[in-house]
């Protein structure tokens, strides 16, 4: 679990001490940390000391005592805390089955079987939403966890198809993909719901060797490559600077140059994987117009997130003009005003060309954009850039950056 309890238990004769000079917090936060650690005898000492309530014993929600028993796999713990504080089954499912989901996520079976036998849970309980126990327990590669959450709850192939598949897909090992895809017999329909599919998953989580395996268990060919949503799988993996599973994604389905190389240069740009942009640029031989303007313009993303670094290969790599640098009314500009990022904004000018009359409100509405979004450092280059009438005053006494001109 990612909870971290930092209150340091005392030894249990200084638990009188305590209780006269610890404040409310500092009691809820050892009580907390004794759950978590199963100590039973501490908890009592606990509970019988402070005089612990029920609301104290469910503080920040969702049984909160009695959970982190659970989810730090203390059944027992957690018996003796429902039984003392009244927790309900209304208590375990709130906040969309908090409790079980976290029980699950930690592999916790014997805690998980208590709260399903004491309070009743249901199939309904354990696919609640997106992040349900099934989907928790796939995605952290529990295999016990998600073979007792099937067979207990009767699970389905349609429970598999909403999201299980893809969620395993994200781990390491194709092992748990595998089981599922035999245990459910699930066909390819069922490798894609929605845009989030398991081939989608396996190669933005950089596991070509799952990736592989679907596509020879599952048959995929170059003509999966023309469904509507593949186009994405590539887009994200090269955001995600995903080389690895990009080249076998390419070489796989047999992607050309106009199968979506520019869209997926561009958002690697935006994202600064340069190391991703220099492979594309290679493994496709794009032409300059792959990084000029429009709204899907590398340059332009890329500025706009104030990714310098990468802005300078791109102009450098594709011999960019300073025509293209401002096109569409400075777009490049424009976003990097707009987002505060005044060292792309400078060399921006600089590469572009730009007089101070190129920038002013009613052209690019540059200025406007950055004072609506607060970003005082460009406001006051601009206006002293500018020497604009609606920046003279945020621009008075500016010392521009070095090389703004």
């Amino acid at each position: 679990m990612d909870e971290a309890f930092p209150f340091l238990l005392p030894p249990e004769p200084e638990l009188l001490t305590l209780a006269y000079a610890a404040n409310g917090d500092e009691v809820i936060q050892g009580f907390c940390e004794a759950c978590a650690q199963g100590q039973l005898h501490l908890v009592r000492r606990f509970a019988a000391v402070f005089d612990l309530t029920d609301e104290d014993a469910r503080a920040a929600g969702s049984g909160r005592a009695p959970g982190i028993a659970c989810a730090y796999g203390h059944p027992e713990l957690a018996s003796w805390l429902a039984d003392h504080f009244g927790l309900t089954a209304e208590d375990v499912r709130a906040a969309d089955n908090l409790l079980f989901r976290q029980t699950s996520e930690g592999g916790h079976l014997r805690a998980a079987r208590w709260l399903v036998d004491r309070f009743g849970l249901t199939a309904r309980d354990a696919r609640a939403d997106r992040n349900d126990a099934l989907n928790r327990a796939c995605q952290r590669y529990l295999f016990d966890m998600v073979a007792w959450l099937v067979g207990r709850f009767s699970l389905t192939a349609k429970d598999m198809r909403e999201r299980g598949l893809a969620v395993a897909c994200s781990g390491a090992q194709p092992g748990l993909a595998r089981w599922l895809t035999a245990y459910f017999g699930l066909t390819v329909g069922d490798t894609q719901v929605g845009d989030n599919g398991a081939l989608h998953i396996a190669c933005i989580c950089d596991r070509p060797k799952l990736g592989r395996w679907l596509a020879d268990h599952f048959g995929l060919t170059a003509g999966y490559a023309q469904r509507p949503w593949f186009a994405r799988i590539l887009r994200d993996t090269c955001a995600l600077g995903r080389l690895g599973s990009a080249a076998w994604l390419i070489a796989r389905f047999g992607l050309a140059a106009e199968d979506g190389s520019r869209a997926s240069l561009s958002r690697a740009c935006e994202n600064d994987r340069q190391a991703m942009a220099r492979w594309l640029t290679a493994r496709f031989d794009l032409a300059p117009t792959g990084a000029r303007g429009g709204n899907n313009g590398a340059l332009v993303g890329t500025c706009a997130n104030g990714h310098l670094s990468t802005a300078r290969w791109l102009v450098t790599h594709f011999a960019l003009k300073p025509a293209d640098a401002r096109a569409d009314d400075d777009e490049a500009l424009s976003g990097a005003c707009a987002r505060g990022h005044l060292a792309a904004a400078c060399w921006l000018a600089r590469v572009a060309g730009l007089r101070p009359m190129d920038v002013r409100p009613g052209r690019n509405f540059t200025l406007d954009w950055v004072r609506e979004y607060g970003c005082r450092g460009v406001a006051r280059w601009l206006g002293y850039f500018g020497r604009l009438q609606i920046g003279r005053r945020v621009g008075q006494g500016f010392r521009p950056p070095a090389g703004s001109f």
